[in-house]
């Protein structure tokens, strides 16, 4: 088989650097690496990017989510730690967010890139009515931001806090200080009669400015006296003259924000507090005439893009980023004046999360609410996440995007562009007819072997972006689409994820035995559906053990009987389909695979045929259109058998091996396939008592047959011509090492390659082709899977 070149050599020159150029996100830029030498040397060629855009980070259940304005809104990272599940009160840059884990309390700074956490402090210091008198009480932070990056030595913070006397009482808000690491912070006293409402803080100038309801400014310089283990300094409160407010609408919130080096602050209205936003202002500070400080509107932003936010507001020149416009981008913060909120048990705890979007002044000026709608968190308000650099936003030229759209082969290339440039390339030509994946578990992530992109010694790897979860998951099956069923962390949480859109499903992980109404928690170890996971008439059929009787499992023993377990998509528990006769469903099944309607099951020289029905209740009909077939085929030395419809016929195909070496195979049935065997299924039409089903050998014909359980597909060379037809088989043998999956064994995983059929009336047998590098004895966590197109 010749090499295939490049898909990238050809372009003209120069148009990698354009179209790296326009790429508008960090994480979709990073990408671009992946794809080939030729993009990730173009990469390395250009200058640094200008600052990256903040991303929203939202809660979405127990997790939290990363939308990216630069890559069309789109979903880059789910959080299951450190951020998740607690309460934001603001972010730094450099990826940092400050977090309560338990509401009130557990404070701390996750540094997300540096992969650590800062702890904060939970106790306030308060000098209450003289500076010599000092209290200690529970805090509870609200706000904050930082003087310098966290690993600095000379870094101080710097927060908006609430707290109660004495434990009792109703909630009093200060501005406080403290280290990082500090157990304690500390407040900083003023006189009685200048403790105003703070509504929001920022560092700059070398000092803190904190922003009062009055809309007066109170600035508090670092580096404060030591004393001891307590904080201390001055404090100056700076008045303006007040402003016009005649015109103003109801006001939510008052933020600070610096741009150009100037401090400014930005109103936001809404008709009635229970309403969304509707407007923004903009105010700069200015001197009159007799030296009193003043706020003055701005009219416009000015070529500016601002992001507000509690202590995180920040301002970007709209220029950097062309296609953008001058808006103001804003989320739900309206928690922040609702002190009861933190102490509310989970089931009562609304965060609101819908009033975040943008506004924009022009003509005729509006707020959009355009984010993802999460609906209410128990947990926290939406934050800013502000990240790193990223690159300008242009477009490409539509001869750039189809001379690459000629180019592409592998939707593994096309997975790893910005979304935009997907949907671009797709319309301007549709890929070629792609194949199976390859998945495995290499060091460095999920990993994908495309036989489109080349094979042997000139295999490529992709690297996948997947959820944390699916680096620790055992790998169950697929269907079309990409999608890719596992059982994550290998835990018995059984999941089907799309690995292109990242839509996700749960599987069921228990078993009902309708004869005695009990259940079971279940392993799977394959899966067929019968359509489409999003279709809502999609059925499932597994291959599972019962993990009770996986217990007492012998792991230099005969395997243990599976079962065949049925569900509905969207069921929360399977179905035993036997389970209503006095005998276990005891099977040995090998594969199932769905075929003419019908679900065909082979459980050693039984073949099961079960069609799916529904009774009046919508509940699934498992003891109702069932057949049984034996099958009669000669003595072989059996590894495996599978199931695969081709040309309209179903297919048996048998693994052989006449190797029986115990020492370097370890279990049942763990010898490394030598040859392959494939036959035609007769008399599948003949629904009565005592027919067998007859094996008719069948020649691949130009065909190529790829295995995996529950999975199999076949495809027609003749729309690949750089593919020769062939038997192409991944490691699956740890499907009979029950005892490796239950107590967490590293499982084979190099058995990974292609059989090619000998020539007609050729004496020996056809070599197998070991062909997706790189050798992988053993995985901690799966074997390999197709992952069906």
């Amino acid at each position: 088989m010749a090499p295939p070149p490049p898909w990238a050599d050809g372009l003209p020159a120069g148009v990698l650097d354009q179209v790296v150029r326009r790429v508008p996100c960090c994480v979709d830029r990073s990408g671009l690496k992946l794809v080939c030498r030729s993009w990730g040397a173009a990469v390395a060629r250009l200058v640094p990017p200008p600052a990256a855009l903040p991303w929203l980070l939202l809660p979405s259940g127990g997790s939290a989510r990363a939308y990216c304005l630069l890559s069309d809104c789109c979903s880059h990272h789910q959080f299951h730690g450190g951020p998740a599940g607690g309460r934001c009160f603001g972010s730094y840059d450099g990826s940092c967010v400050f977090v309560a884990w338990d509401q009130p309390g557990a404070h701390r700074l996750f540094d997300l890139r540096a992969r650590k956490a800062h702890v904060l402090p939970n106790l306030l210091r308060t000098r209450r009515h003289h500076p010599s008198t000092h209290h200690v009480d529970r805090m509870f932070i609200l706000a904050a931001t930082l003087s310098a990056p966290p690993d600095d030595p000379n870094c101080v913070a710097a927060g908006i806090v609430a707290y109660q006397r004495d434990g009792a009482g109703p909630l009093q808000r200060r501005i406080a200080f403290w280290r990082l690491g500090a157990e304690v912070a500390f407040d900083h006293m003023l006189p009685r009669n200048l403790e105003p409402a703070v509504e929001d803080v920022v560092f700059r100038g070398g000092a803190f400015h904190f922003l009062t309801r009055g809309e007066d400014i109170i600035t508090c310089a670092p580096p404060f006296i030591q004393e001891g283990d307590q904080l201390g300094g001055g404090a100056t409160f700076l008045r303006f003259l007040p402003r016009d407010r005649s015109k103003d609408n109801y006001i939510r919130a008052r933020y600070l924000a610096q741009s150009r080096g100037e401090l400014m602050m930005i109103l936001r209205f809404a008709p009635h507090p229970e309403m969304p936003t509707s407007a923004f202002k903009v105010f700069r500070v200015m001197l009159n005439h007799d030296g009193d400080r003043m706020w003055t509107e701005l009219h416009s932003l000015g070529g500016r893009t601002l992001f507000v936010g509690r202590a995180c507001s920040r301002c970007y020149e709209t220029g950097e980023y062309p296609g953008f416009k001058d808006v103001v981008y804003f989320l739900d913060d309206s928690s922040f004046y609702d002190d009861d909120i933190l102490f509310r048990r989970a089931d009562d705890r609304q965060y609101p999360c819908r009033d975040s979007g943008k506004w924009s002044n022009g003509p005729d000026p509006c707020a959009v609410l355009f984010f993802p709608d999460e609906g209410p968190s128990s947990y926290s308000s939406p934050a800013w996440l502000i990240a790193g650099q990223a690159p300008v936003l242009e477009d490409l030229p539509d001869d750039a995007l189809e001379d690459i759209a000629r180019r592409l082969k592998c939707d593994a290339v096309v997975a790893r562009m910005p979304r935009p440039w997907r949907q671009a390339l797709t319309k301007l030509q549709p890929l070629p007819a792609q194949l199976p994946w390859l998945v495995r578990k290499l060091p460095g992530g999920p990993a994908v072997s495309c036989l489109l992109c080349g094979d042997g010694a000139d295999a490529a790897i992709h690297y996948v972006q997947a959820p944390a979860y699916v680096r620790g998951a055992r790998f169950i099956g697929s269907y079309e689409g990409r999608w890719l069923l596992l059982d994550a962390n290998r835990a018995r949480d059984h999941r089907i994820l799309n690995v292109l859109t990242g839509h996700c499903h749960s599987l069921p992980s228990k078993v009902t035995f309708l004869r005695d109404g009990g259940s079971s928690e279940m392993i799977i170890m394959a899966v067929a559906l019968s359509c489409a996971p999003d279709d809502e008439s999609c059925v499932c059929v597994a291959i599972t053990h019962l993990a009770d009787s996986c217990e007492n499992y012998h792991p230099m023993g005969y395997p243990i009987p599976n079962q065949l377990s049925y569900w509905k998509m969207g069921a929360n528990i399977a179905i035993d389909p036997s389970s209503e006769t006095e005998s276990p469903n005891c099977t040995n099944a090998e594969d199932v695979t769905f075929y003419r309607g019908e679900f065909y099951m082979l459980t050693g020289r039984i073949l099961q045929i079960w069609k799916p029905s529904f009774r009046e209740d919508g509940s699934l009909a498992v003891d109702t259109n069932r057949w049984n077939f034996k099958i009669r085929y000669g003595d072989y030395p059996l590894e495996a058998a599978y199931l695969v419809e081709s040309r309209g016929d179903l297919l048996i195909v048998f693994k052989i091996t006449t190797a029986r070496d115990w020492k370097g195979c370890r279990g049942w049935k763990s010898c490394p396939a030598e040859r392959f065997m494939v036959g035609r299924l007769e008399n599948l039409e003949k629904r009565k008592r005592h027919v067998e089903a007859e094996v008719e050998p069948e020649p691949l014909d130009g065909r190529m047959l790829f295995l995996g359980r529950g999975c199999s597909r076949a495809y027609e060379v003749a729309q690949y011509p750089s593919i020769p037809e062939g038997i192409y088989f991944s490691d699956d043998r740890s499907f009979y090492d029950i005892n490796g999956i239950v107590k967490n064994i590293p499982l084979l995983s190099s058995d990974n390659g292609r059989w090619l059929e000998p020539p007609l009336g050729a004496a020996p047998p056809a070599p197998v082709e070991y062909c997706f590098p790189p050798h992988q004895d053993r995985s901690d966590c799966s074997g390999p899977i197709w992952l069906l197109p």
